[in-house]
């Protein structure tokens, strides 16, 4: 948890130094290696990220975070299909998760769906969007100011 909150709060070293002791304790953790990547894919570090989102166990971090590593290496084949092997396993339940994939693709219009869709059918991902890194472009699009007033998070 201490790891998310540093991914959050945009405080990557913090957040890999909880991940790294966190896996030093269980290396079988679960989302440990999906926050350890995140910090090192917002710092820039995609290559070493894809290798941690790699590791990670639970399918929808996995997914979601290959799609957007493997599309911003270049391999957009790779990227589009870690998306489709979520929206088979997952569907609308990983709806927020598909908002981020986009917002980082530069799809901003579909991150925006995405978001009010999940709105929708309460993907309880959204909760996170107010201070979520991964959809950093779409914070200043209108809509998203809206959306965050709706859930009260403004």
């Amino acid at each position: 948890m201490a790891a998310f909150v540093a991914v959050c709060a945009r405080r990557f070293e913090l957040g890999i130094a909880h991940c790294r002791k966190a896996l030093s304790l269980n290396p079988g953790i679960s989302v440990v290696h999906s926050h350890l990547g995140d910090c090192l894919y917002l710092q820039g570090k995609t290559g070493e990220a894809r290798d941690e989102y790699l590791a990670e166990p639970i399918e929808m971090y996995r997914q979601t975070r290959l799609a957007i590593a493997e599309h911003r290496l270049g391999n957009v084949a790779a990227g589009e299909q870690a998306l489709s092997r979520l929206v088979a396993a997952l569907g609308d339940g990983a709806t927020y998760q598909q908002a981020q994939i986009f917002a980082q693709w530069g799809r901003l219009d579909d991150a925006i769906a995405k978001l009010l869709f999940a709105r929708q059918v309460g993907d309880v991902g959204i909760l996170l969007v107010k201070t979520d890194p991964f959809m950093d472009p779409v914070r200043n699009r209108p809509e998203f100011r809206h959306l965050l007033s709706e859930l009260g998070l403004s």
